[in-house]
């Protein structure tokens, strides 16, 4: 069956759809087809190496599977693909952090100061008791027993000025 509109006369076949994407209304002109793009040229490959890509083979004398493993430290680190690290910073004292916070509060009123100097000597023992102690509780302890001393000596020179 020859097309009315087609001014060349092209036959359409029986099988073709007329929803296919190579019939376009009669008013658009098709596409012309492209050649694909050309392939860029490929460089030769140098002797000894081989063809497929990668290292020429080693010289003779020499090893041919490369370095040995690293050795893992810890057995199941290597089921994961990266070593183990220790668990971090031992923990703070609480009660040395209570013996410095009340010796502070402690210059300002001096109620706290009795329990900054009993929170220190609390702390320093079980400092001394710790297998793994922080290296900060000892100080914060220390600083805690002497604010509050400092604050109850500081209270009784101005009661006793009075």
């Amino acid at each position: 069956m020859t097309n009315p509109n087609d001014p060349a006369g092209r036959e359409e076949s029986a099988d073709q759809d007329e929803w296919t994407a190579v019939n376009l209304p009669d008013d658009q002109p098709q596409q012309p087809a492209y050649p694909p793009p050309p392939q860029p040229p490929v460089a030769p490959v140098p002797p000894g190496y081989d063809a497929a890509g990668g290292y020429p083979p080693p010289a003779p004398g020499y090893p041919t599977s490369g370095y040995p493993a690293a050795p893992t430290p810890d057995p199941y680190a290597a089921a994961y693909g990266y070593p183990a690290y220790p668990a971090g910073p031992a923990k703070t004292n609480g009660m040395a952090i209570g013996s410095l916070v009340t010796g502070l509060l402690g210059l300002g009123c001096c109620f706290p100061a009795p329990i900054a100097i009993l929170l220190g000597i609390l702390a320093l023992q079980q400092a001394g008791q710790d297998p793994a102690p922080n290296s900060a509780d000892k100080p914060m302890a220390w600083v805690g027993i002497g604010l509050g001393a400092f604050a109850i000596l500081f209270f009784f020179v101005v009661i006793g000025l009075r």
